[in-house]
């Protein structure tokens, strides 16, 4: 794929490119979200299994349903064989046993790890891979993460900050959350882009999204819906496959989220670079010169 043109982009535009990054650089897009998300899946099934707990396809009822269906139309015999229940399923006649408070911690720890440390580098490793894009450079899984894991604790700061924020948005019911995550939907190409602190970060996002909130919105929409319908498409498939026992299940419907990931994130790095042209006449030098990387023409 030839350089990417630092131009500004409306949202179709954005979505265009997004898809064509999306195509091109496969690969190395699946590779970085995987060594986020397999590792977090296997723990997380092994976690749910524990606990005897069966990670339930949303969909799944829907398929069980028209099978229970076909089979009241078959004649059946007079005696009837209740089958018990299978791995990880409640059973209500079964008594009462706690989980251990170890797996439970550690669990715990498991998850919080993922979402505020593992999370925010795998982010920050898609969009080293996609800035460098613009620069005709392409990143291996490794060198993305390398050049992400320097500004980690920022990002980690900032997510928590933004996090809290957004938790007192939801006390004003959804127009205050919305805002407040528009308002911050840039910060992590701000840090890892622009040598900005945590707490800075987030008034620079802000400053950015000042006159763009529509433009964000729109875009959160697009995305959200597309990577809503491709999530119904995966639970409709895995709805119909047999697993074999239930941590498979978990594990799938831990890691499958995964390929959505570089779909959803791409178009607010695009917005972010779409912004900074627009607002700060932003070109390739001060691109490579935020990456540490000479420019090269496309």
């Amino acid at each position: 794929m030839k350089a990417l043109e630092l131009r500004p982009m409306g949202v179709g535009d954005i979505l265009d490119t997004a898809f064509r990054l999306y195509r091109a650089r496969f690969g190395t897009f699946i590779l970085i979200v995987m060594l986020a998300y397999i590792p977090f899946g296997l723990a997380n099934a092994i976690f749910l299994n524990s606990l005897g707990i069966q990670q339930q396809n949303p969909l799944a009822p829907l398929f069980n349903r028209s099978s229970e269906n076909r089979s009241e139309q078959r004649p059946t015999t007079a005696l009837t064989i209740q089958a018990p229940p299978s791995v990880g399923q409640f059973d209500p006649d079964a008594p009462f046993t706690p989980p251990d408070p170890m797996v439970a911690i550690g669990g715990g720890i498991g998850f919080l790890l993922f979402a505020v440390v593992v999370l925010p580098l795998c982010q920050g490793a898609l969009i080293h891979t996609i800035s460098a894009a613009y620069l005709g450079e392409e990143l291996s899984a490794a060198q993305s993460y390398g050049r992400a894991a320097p500004k980690l604790l920022r990002l980690i700061l900032a997510s928590i900050m933004a996090g809290i924020v957004m938790m007192f948005g939801v006390c004003l019911f959804v127009v205050g959350f919305v805002i407040f995550l528009l308002w911050f939907m840039l910060v992590s190409p701000v840090i890892l882009l622009e040598d900005l602190g945590a707490s800075g970060s987030l008034g620079r996002s802000r400053e950015l999204m000042r006159g763009n909130l529509g433009k964000g919105f729109l875009l959160l929409l697009v995305v959200g819906l597309l990577a809503l319908a491709i999530q119904l498409g995966v639970w409709s498939v895995l709805a119909l496959i047999p697993m074999p026992h239930p941590i498979v299940s978990a594990f799938l419907e831990a890691v499958v989220p995964g390929f959505i990931v570089p779909l959803q994130l791409a178009p607010s790095i695009l917005l972010y670079y779409d912004i900074r042209i627009r607002k700060e006449g932003f070109d390739l030098e001060r691109l490579a010169s935020a990456l540490g990387r000479p420019a090269i023409a496309s």
